[in-house]
């Protein structure tokens, strides 16, 4: 396993994987299944900051996309959201936390960085 800069995500790969295989959904309550559903989505919401983040580096859409297996416009989209990132604390930090997605931060850049209701 990797040591130091990326060994959590690693970790976390591994457990969401274990959770993955024993995810019985037609076992759970509905309430059950909606904290689940909530608690994935925030997964999702965290793994998009650091994609964003890491964008940064490769700015290079076409491979963006083939590391991510997504297309070529979101990849693009995440790349600007990734330099938009680099000079606005208050999205980096949203991203971060995962108060905001992708999505909502594509959003939020058409609005204005400094807008409120993502």
């Amino acid at each position: 396993m990797m040591m130091g800069m990326g060994a959590g995500i690693l970790a976390a790969i591994a457990e969401l994987e274990k959770e993955n295989a024993n995810l019985q959904p037609e076992l759970l309550t509905a309430e059950r299944a909606r904290e689940l559903m909530t608690a994935y989505a925030r997964a999702g919401k965290l793994v998009s900051f650091g994609i964003a983040a890491l964008s940064r580096k490769l700015d290079d859409s076409s491979e963006l996309a083939r590391l991510t297996g997504s297309s070529v416009g979101r990849a693009k989209n995440v790349v600007t959201t990734g330099t938009v990132m680099a000079s606005s604390e208050e999205l980096s930090s949203a991203l971060m936390r995962g108060d905001i997605s992708l999505s909502g931060s594509r959003d939020r850049n058409r609005r204005g960085v400094g807008s409120r209701g993502c």
